[in-house]
């Protein structure tokens, strides 16, 4: 007899695995024995320390599950709160329904202003940037001359206490 070729065990494993996850999926015992594997996987530090650990109190099987309280609250309808839905995308430009060329209720932005503006706001962070390293500068510069000055006040303490 020959072997078994070895993508056909994997194809069975795989549909096997299928079929016992959906088996188990439906099955209130697997709930109940997760549940009660879970809290002794939680308190299993503390049994190991001798400490107490509260007894495992199982889910009341009335209460909803997780998934059907997620199910129950993707169903329920949300009320509107009023809100104006028709205002314009702030992150999409005004497009133009007039092809013919003529001016539209919002007016289209001018190249030469947009490029304009970009070099001002470069220029703007380029002084910025230049106030702040001439800031930094002058600051290690004073820190130097205060600590220049500690030390030239400590050495006349010095020489005034050797006196």
């Amino acid at each position: 007899m020959a072997p078994i070729p070895p993508i056909l065990i994997r194809l069975a494993a795989t549909y096997l695995t299928t079929a016992l996850t959906r088996r188990l999926q439906q099955s209130p015992a697997f709930f109940r024995l997760v549940d009660r594997l879970v809290h002794e996987a939680d308190h299993f530090p503390a049994r190991m320390q001798g400490k107490p650990v509260p007894p495992y109190i199982s889910r009341d099987p009335q209460e909803p599950t997780i998934s059907e309280q997620a199910q129950d609250a993707w169903r329920r309808q949300v009320e509107d709160p009023g809100e104006p839905h028709d205002m314009a995308d702030p992150f999409r430009p005004p497009t133009s329904s007039n092809a013919s060329g003529s001016t539209s209720s919002s007016p289209r932005p001018d190249p030469l202003l947009q490029r304009q503006r970009a070099k001002d706001t470069f220029k703007a962070a380029q002084r910025n940037a230049q106030k702040s390293r001439e800031k930094q500068a002058k600051e290690q510069e004073d820190m130097k001359r205060q600590s220049d000055r500690d030390q030239m006040r400590d050495l006349l303490e010095k020489i005034r206490q050797g006196k």
